[in-house]
């Protein structure tokens, strides 16, 4: 979601922010934000700064991109051309007010698609608000907010789930439930290498209760029973990407012996495999046996032609 909000690959944001900090790595590991992440945290002695910074870039990208876009408003691109206004508002507010991500049609925004489908719950490993969003502006749904707490210092940053023990996630109140953290809270953002590595081991203490449900701990009950109990759709992911690494070995991966008992093969994963036509079959057909054993279908086409089709097979289409 971050990349698609600049037309970019998450290879050339990475590259994009590692020049700016004039990280000395290779030019190959300057393509994965991760390890750009980390040799930042590291040089600053500080993972929340370095993620603060890494905001503060995105911010800046987002203002520069909107200069030349002749649609946005110039007086709110000049407003926020200031690093001190940009600073006061989150990534997601000041893309809302830049009008970004743009969808001209409504039918290729994958997030409007997403909030018309009567889902009670969405994980997302986005940072950003965008899903809440699109989902209020239905006009009938009223969505809450929680994130993943895959460190203790993340305690003090609300829930619904706090505020509210009973809560059930529902179509009129569905749930968006963020795994690597918001964007409003630097420090609960996975961004490093250590921290997916902090994270994996976060979630090998609850494996027990992510595979058989039995305890609440930190993933709230209704998140356990829609991993475990129902078909999974993943969406935007490619399999060298970190977040899909570590949300794949960790928690879908985790869950397998459950979900496949009570919905075998009834999962599907979207892909839009980057190579030439003479090594596409090959792509297709590593990608199939990769996700096989863990009973996934997979769909052959880019988000939004994905998420299309399941919108118009929910309208009967």
């Amino acid at each position: 979601m971050v990349a698609s909000l600049f037309a970019v690959t998450a290879d050339e944001l990475a590259r994009a922010w590692a020049a700016d900090i004039e990280s000395p790595l290779p030019a190959a590991e300057n393509c994965d934000l991760a390890r750009v992440a980390q040799f930042h945290a590291v040089h600053l002695k500080d993972p929340v700064e370095a993620k603060r910074q890494y905001l503060e870039a995105l911010k800046g990208y987002l203002v520069a991109k909107a200069q030349d876009d002749p649609s946005v408003d110039a007086e709110t691109v000049a407003d926020l051309l200031d690093p001190g206004k940009r600073g006061q508002v989150t990534l997601s507010r000041l893309a809302q007010q830049l009008g970004y991500p743009r969808y001209p049609d409504p039918l290729q925004n994958p997030l409007r698609l997403l909030a018309e489908l009567p889902l009670p719950i969405y994980l997302t490993t986005s940072p950003h608000y965008f899903l809440e969003w699109e989902l209020a502006r239905t006009g009938s749904r009223t969505p809450e907010t929680a994130l993943f707490y895959w460190h203790d210092g993340l305690r003090s940053i609300p829930s619904v789930f706090k505020r509210e023990p009973d809560y059930t996630p529902s179509r009129a109140r569905p749930l968006v439930y963020h795994l690597f953290g918001l964007d409003d809270s630097p420090e609960s953002l996975v961004l490093t290498e250590d921290d997916y590595l902090d994270y994996l081991v976060k979630l090998s203490t609850l494996s027990h209760e992510v595979k058989y449900a039995d305890k609440q701990l930190d993933i709230p009950a209704p998140v356990t029973l829609a991993l475990t109990g129902t078909a999974l759709l993943l969406l935007g992911y490619q399999v060298a990407d970190w977040d899909f690494r570590v949300l794949f070995k960790g928690l879908v991966q985790a869950t397998r012996e459950s979900r496949v008992k009570r919905t075998p093969h009834s999962v599907a994963m979207q892909l839009a495999p980057e190579a030439g036509a003479d090594r596409r079959d090959e792509i297709c057909k590593y990608l199939e046996q990769f996700f096989e054993p863990d009973h996934f279908s997979v769909y052959w086409g880019d988000l939004a032609a994905c998420l299309g089709q399941v919108y118009r097979l929910w309208k009967g289409g």
